[in-house]
């Protein structure tokens, strides 16, 4: 078992696109042909404007307990985006309660190893992948040691890097704990091929082609298996083109639950920009119900909070 790897991931932009669904909603509306959903630089904040680093951190929402198990993904751009980056992505996982949280976005190797000093009882393992010796945006794992046990983890599709620009890292957990203690779970973190354009779209719907198959698999190789994946899937599930991307998980209501679409249908959002759209998703097999799934406005939470940390919220469930 390792506690983490490392290296490499280069910078990514977001999308917005749509999957067909076996019967779509006839008022579902096309997706913008022009990207106002992609993800612009950060400008810095001007001298005349300082930033007020005070965080109301009681207000972060507590999702953990200590019967259910708690999870989340989180998108934390380019960490760590700021100085004060690793110390407030430490207090919002501590504070929610969590025990484990997928994460996107690491650009730092240093600066996750401190996010792990400063989250007793927490370890993690990070994506080796890398695109070149200087760069990189790495899916990661933190999950709380007392309450889950890491069984094993590896990259997969790693040949496969035109679908997959960072290649999806998946975890095999065993719950210690709680009303699910001896429960094994995969979780497979994801962060799949961002911006809005026809060859984009074509990935990320490859992409999930391509991992259904491999959870399909799974599912024949361990009968009964719980398998969650979650993450930056860079796509709307409210669009029908996001529609033709989630096809191959729509298509089969019998075997898997796309848990966040609800909350994208009731206008929910994960990244923060003019648009709003819900990006970040939990899809899973349908032996797993999730109550409730949430999404902290954080934005409201920690002032500066999209200069500081991240452009992105958590999505945080529970497993009661």
């Amino acid at each position: 078992m390792q506690r983490f790897a490392l290296l490499v991931l280069l910078i990514s932009v977001i999308s917005c696109t749509d999957s067909g669904s076996p019967t779509p909603p006839p008022q579902l509306p096309d997706a913008p042909t022009v990207d106002d959903n992609a993800r612009q630089p950060v400008l810095p904040i001007a001298p005349s404007t300082p930033v007020n680093d005070h965080s109301s951190s009681d207000r972060i929402p507590q999702v953990g307990d200590t019967t259910s198990f708690e999870f989340g993904t989180w998108n934390i751009e380019n960490f760590p985006k700021s100085d004060r980056a690793v110390s407030l992505a430490s207090e919002v996982i501590q504070k929610s309660g969590v025990d484990l949280m997928a994460l996107e976005e690491v650009a730092s190797a240093v600066a996750f190893q401190q996010l792990l000093d400063g989250l007793p009882g927490f370890a993690g393992v990070l994506s080796p992948h890398q695109y070149d010796a200087k760069e990189y945006q790495k899916l990661a794992f933190v999950y709380r040691e007392a309450d889950l046990d890491l069984l094993d983890w590896e990259l997969l599709f790693v040949k496969q890097s035109y679908n997959f620009p960072r290649p999806p890292l998946q975890a095999h957990f065993r719950i210690k704990t709680g009303d699910h203690a001896g429960q094994d779970m995969y979780m497979i973190a994801v962060h799949l091929k961002a911006t809005a354009e026809d060859d984009s779209q074509q990935r990320r719907e490859q992409a999930n082609k391509l991992l259904e198959a491999y959870v399909s698999e799974l599912m024949n190789r361990a009968p009964g298996v719980k398998i969650m994946l979650l993450g930056d899937f860079n796509e709307r599930v409210n669009y029908t083109a996001g529609l033709k991307v989630f096809k191959p998980w729509l298509d089969k209501p019998d075997a898997y639950t796309f848990q966040t679409q609800p909350l994208a249908m009731a206008g929910e959002y994960s990244y923060i920009s003019s648009s709003k759209p819900m990006i970040d998703h939990m899809i899973s097999t349908q032996n797993i119900a999730l109550k409730p799934i949430t999404i902290p406005k954080l934005e409201n939470v920690i002032d500066n909070y999209r200069y500081l940390l991240s452009d992105h919220l958590p999505v945080m469930a529970r497993e009661p």
